[in-house]
């Protein structure tokens, strides 16, 4: 077997649990996408009609930001939930170039019967953490999520070779 190279000791670490993280969050990525695509949805279409469904009425732009995606999935996203009946798109009259996004009736009940079986399944998935264990992880990640928004973690990118 190839062995790992020799890091510093805080790499390492930072390696580490890097990997830890992306281990988990595929696991139940995984785990999760097998309800979503039994209802025929992919996982951002899951994602804005969940974001509609909670939050009510959005923009575009909104929900392409609150649903973590890119301007170009979102566009796709938009048009095959707008194909199906679950979402519809509206004009803003005051600006043609914005569009708000609601669910439909259809959304709606689809997500009536789905949010339901996604949240027991969430619950299940982390129930191998007590639930102090679950906000301990729950603000060590907003504690992460927020030293990103600032400048320290920016590193130049040297050339590769």
């Amino acid at each position: 077997m190839k062995r790992l190279p020799e890091f510093e000791p805080d790499i390492a670490l930072s390696l580490s649990t890097w990997v830890e993280i992306m281990k988990a969050f595929n696991s139940i990525r995984s785990l999760e996408l097998s309800l979503i695509e039994a209802n025929g949805l992919t996982i951002g279409q899951f994602a804005l009609l969940e974001l509609l469904y909670h939050r009510g009425d959005q923009t575009i732009g909104a929900a392409t930001k609150l649903a973590m995606s890119t301007p170009g999935n979102m566009t796709v996203v938009v048009k095959n939930l707008a194909k199906q009946g679950l979402i519809t798109t509206r004009k803003n009259p005051a600006d043609k170039r914005s569009s708000t996004l609601q669910i439909t009736e259809e959304g709606k009940l689809l997500m009536d019967s789905l949010f339901p079986e996604h949240s027991r399944r969430i619950t299940a998935f982390l129930s191998g953490l007590s639930a102090q264990e679950q906000k301990s992880v729950q603000e060590l990640l907003r504690k992460l999520n927020k030293s990103l928004k600032g400048e320290h973690h920016v590193c130049p990118h040297p050339p590769l070779a």
